[in-house]
């Protein structure tokens, strides 16, 4: 490092080479032409730092013991400075970044997501978080070497996927993520997708098909902050392993507010434990979803009561209208919002769903809405799913909100069509009496929208 200079074009490469080896060769200071003098700065173990180069301007520079002496005593202190700069940035370093890969870690990830936030206060800021399942698998099975290797390839993955302004993080053990400034929610999901089906076909040193759970958040009015935006993500992650893992899940907040007044008309003592699990997956949902999961409560409550049922099991078949669909919170947006028609591929994410809900309820302690809601595709005809049941095998629970499902899906407007007016929905319903829909449940039905003519509306 040269401290003080002439120009460089006023010396020949020649000079140069000799500037260097003067200054290298540990013999102490030389001088050239006698008006510069040369000392090398070095670091505590001898090595060469730089080039302390000291001009005389009258190009008569006879350095006396005294001065060189001062000028070897700058040089020192210089040295340290420059040592204890170089020192602080590998600590820098070394505090952000993952070893192993070379991704920033955590702490890098927050100064960049607080730094962009506070850039600009209309700046969308979208977080992928990613988590390789059964990652213990791996490294039991095959080696902490493969492991190493699965991690790294991940790693170089999201670097590569990685836009301009961007960051890919190893925030520790098997979990990384993707920062992407400026990319909205749908723009977010769709490199989700890809990232996850890219990271999956790389990792051919396993054996297996390897799989990932995948979080997803955008930063919004709610989420300010590194810290918020990266526990919205996680929890996003978290709900994906919940709901069977190999998927991904949005956290959107406002759903989540919205789903959070449905479960408060729900909080008795026994809904409890399904309250806690709910607040922690109810995070990915159609903006229509709520409305039509309280709708279908309403209408399957209807029936219910004109059925003449206790208002205890009312409550319970309307909570269950309210959760039948909670197991498509485990299905992307890709597929929810398809405008088109599904493939078969994505028909059969479609009919996981009801196992997926069933299976959340049961751990929230609701296993009877759980067996209601598994059902609640099937067809009388047995030609339903998931297990192809048929006539009174289904639980007649589970017919009632098959019909309050397909009746309300009818008179809601969807991405492919246009809602049809309520007694266009009736007729249909009638039309599958006995084949898809309970006739007994169709009829009641029937009846009670003719008596109650503001049934026939959505609430």
């Amino acid at each position: 490092m040269l401290l003080e200079r002439r120009s460089a074009e006023a010396l020949t490469g020649a000079r140069l080479h000799h500037l260097h080896a003067s200054a290298t060769n540990g013999r102490g200071p030389r001088a050239w032409d006698g008006h510069w003098l040369l000392l090398a700065l070095r670091d505590s173990a001898g090595g060469l730092q730089g080039i302390l180069w000291v001009d005389d301007p009258r190009d008569r520079l006879r350095p006396g013991r005294e001065r060189l002496q001062l000028l070897r005593t700058f040089a020192n202190q210089a040295s340290s400075a420059l040592e204890a700069t170089q020192h602080t940035e590998r600590l820098r370093h070394l505090a952000e970044h993952d070893p192993l890969t070379g991704l920033r870690n955590r702490r890098g990830l927050r100064q960049r997501v607080d730094a962009l936030i506070q850039a600009s206060e209309d700046r969308v800021v979208g977080l992928i978080v990613f988590d390789i399942d059964a990652f213990k698998r791996i490294n039991d099975r095959l080696g902490h070497e493969v492991g190493d290797r699965v991690l790294r390839t991940v790693a170089a993955t999201l670097e590569s996927e990685c836009a301009p302004g961007g960051l890919a993080v190893r925030l520790g053990g098997e979990d990384f993520a993707l920062l992407l400034p400026g990319a909205d929610s749908r723009e977010v999901m769709l490199t989700a997708e890809r990232v996850k089906s890219s990271i999956s076909d790389k990792l051919t040193m396993v054996p297996w098909p390897v799989t990932l759970s995948v979080g997803v958040a955008v930063a919004d009015d709610k989420i300010g902050d590194a810290a918020t935006l990266l526990r919205a993500g996680t929890r996003a992650l978290f709900a994906a392993k919940r709901l069977g893992r190999d998927r991904i899940v949005l956290h959107s907040a406002e759903e989540l507010e919205a789903l959070l007044g449905t479960l408060e008309d729900l909080g008795n003592g026994e809904q409890l434990a399904a309250m806690v699990l709910l607040v922690e997956t109810l995070d990915l949902r159609d903006p229509r979803t709520a409305r039509h999961s309280q709708t279908v409560g309403r209408h399957a409550e209807r029936l219910a009561t004109a059925l003449g049922w206790s208002p205890d099991r009312v409550e319970r078949i309307r909570i269950a209208g309210v959760l039948h669909d909670i197991g498509k919170l485990g299905l992307s947006d890709a597929i929810l919002h398809k405008p088109g028609r599904l493939d078969a591929t994505e028909w059969a994410e479609i009919e996981r769903h009801p196992e997926m809900g069933a299976r959340i309820l049961d751990h929230a302690n609701l296993r009877d809405v759980a067996a209601w809601v598994l059902c609640h595709h099937e067809r009388v005809d047995g030609t339903g799913y998931p297990r192809r049941l048929t006539g009174d095998e289904i639980p007649l629970e589970a017919r009632i909100l098959s019909v309050a499902d397909a009746f309300e899906a009818m008179t809601a407007d969807r991405s492919y069509r246009l809602a049809l007016p309520p007694e266009r929905a009736v007729e249909e319903l009638l039309r599958e009496r006995g084949r898809q829909f309970d006739a007994d449940v169709v009829d009641a039905f029937q009846r009670v929208m003719a008596s109650n003519e503001s049934a026939l509306t959505r609430d």
